[in-house]
């Protein structure tokens, strides 16, 4: 009974992905150190990277509007993905370090816009809630956001967006919103993915928790009979 309870939620759980992937109307811009009061929001790409040199660093803020319909009242956001193409590394004078590179995925905490913001005028923002490491290949790279973005949808938090660094030397380059390939919108722009599930009733949410225990407490004692045979 307990495991057709836990089988039947798995199948009730199977929702709907949506992909949120604005074009040159979106937010995003990535500030340069060497010229702290340029704007470029505007560019095609943005970038990530600390110069050793504290001279030529780069950070990308992005922000994707959450539609107002986005959760029922009976849904919930099961998973958020951040995803980001890196396809580009040299730039602006400079060549990649051949060491992996490393991308934090943080909260930016203040309003800004991508006509606004320059290296000295940045929104200030959080600690990292996901890091993807090792970067040494191009190829898409996803941030796991599911809990910034569940607090944006719940009206916890103020969506101010994304704040995406880069503590190594090696530079990191991907499309922006403004990016076009024959004319047309970038396909690999960056994206949010957000999975939308039915959120369980809470009988049925209780039922599974009960369930989990008493998994447990079997397992247990199965363990506990099987050391006391005899050898």
């Amino acid at each position: 009974m307990i495991l057709l309870l836990m089988l039947g939620w798995a199948a009730s759980a199977r929702g709907q992905t949506i992909m949120l992937q604005p074009g040159p109307e979106g937010a995003d811009v990535a500030p340069y150190q060497f010229l702290p009061e340029t704007f470029r929001g505007l560019n095609e790409s943005l970038w990530a990277f600390t110069d050793p040199d504290d001279a030529h660093g780069f950070r990308t803020f992005l922000r994707f509007d959450l539609p107002a319909d986005l959760l029922a009242p009976d849904e919930r956001i099961a998973s958020a993905l951040l995803v980001l193409l890196f396809d580009r590394e040299i730039g602006f004078g400079m060549s990649a370090d051949d060491g992996p590179g490393l991308l934090e995925c943080r909260p930016a905490l203040a309003a800004w816009s991508e006509m606004a913001v320059t290296w000295g005028s940045q929104p200030a923002f959080g600690d990292p809630v996901d890091t993807i490491d090792g970067i040494t290949e191009f190829g898409d790279v996803a941030c796991d956001v599911t809990e910034l973005v569940a607090d944006w949808a719940a009206g916890v938090v103020p969506n101010h967006g994304f704040a995406v660094t880069n503590p190594t030397g090696r530079l990191i380059g991907f499309p922006s919103f403004e990016s076009v390939i024959d004319g047309a919108p970038d396909p690999k722009r960056p994206r949010l993915l957000i999975k939308v599930v039915p959120a369980p009733e809470p009988g049925v949410a209780a039922g599974i928790a009960a369930a989990g225990v008493t998994l447990t407490l079997l397992a247990s004692r199965r363990r506990q009979g099987r050391g006391a045979r005899p050898l």
